[in-house]
């Protein structure tokens, strides 16, 4: 919704997150159709792919036509899921929580 309305203005890098579904990540590739439609001049986009459980095989086909690099995947996390029914911040996660360490490796290898 934002994207169409052009409220993004001089994005240089933008994350185009995904549930580790097909339908996920058909949304996914929409947005980067939609940001090219509208001419966009968005120089980096970056896939990433959430609540992973393993084996990304059944989903390469799906991520291949969305025409972005998968950048990176965060595995599913019972932890994430246990702060949140409990309202507790993400932000107190651990820095050994599995999620965190793969959005750091993930931000540490873009370019932003």
């Amino acid at each position: 919704i934002y994207i169409s309305r052009r409220i993004i203005q001089d994005v240089t890098d933008l994350f185009i997150i995904s549930d580790a579904s097909v339908r996920g990540i058909r949304s996914a590739g929409r947005v980067r159709e939609l940001s090219q439609a509208l001419n966009l001049s968005i120089p980096r986009l970056y896939l990433i792919i959430t609540k992973t459980t393993g084996n990304l095989e059944p989903l390469n086909q799906e991520i291949e036509r969305t025409a972005l690099p998968l950048s990176g995947v965060i595995p599913y996390d019972d932890q994430i899921v246990s702060y949140d029914t409990n309202g507790i911040p993400l932000l107190e996660l651990p820095a050994s929580n599995a999620a965190i360490q793969a959005v750091n490796s993930l931000l540490a290898g873009c370019q932003i």
